[in-house]
């Protein structure tokens, strides 16, 4: 958790607000999502390693971040449209990931 405390840390995560309302399906038990962000950033946490579709608020360039290990890999940049996301699968271990998308500044 060492990993996801610097990244909320890097990203102002002490003016972050949930955002449960982007996300299409929240899930339950351990298939269900947490987002949370602010104006310049959003981080949707899943244990599951289920997909899941979101209608962000911003266009932005987004993360997969494994918070075992704080391994990032860049996504791309998405608008404000209804998208699907699909977490990479991890070989060893829990599956969940980080997702975050950080706003595009033009």
């Amino acid at each position: 958790m060492r990993f996801v405390r610097e990244l909320m840390e890097e990203n102002g995560f002490a003016k972050a607000r949930p955002m449960q309302n982007i996300l299409d399906d929240e899930g339950e038990g351990h298939e269900h999502i947490r987002a949370l962000g602010n104006d310049n950033f959003i981080a949707a946490y899943i244990y599951s390693g289920r997909g899941f579709t979101m209608k962000p608020p911003f266009a932005g360039d987004t993360w997969w971040i494994d918070p075992a290990s704080d391994v990032r890999s860049y996504f791309g940049k998405i608008n404000t449209e209804m998208t699907h996301f699909s977490p990479p699968v991890k070989k060893i271990g829990h599956n969940d990931w980080v997702l975050l998308i950080k706003r595009v500044v033009n």
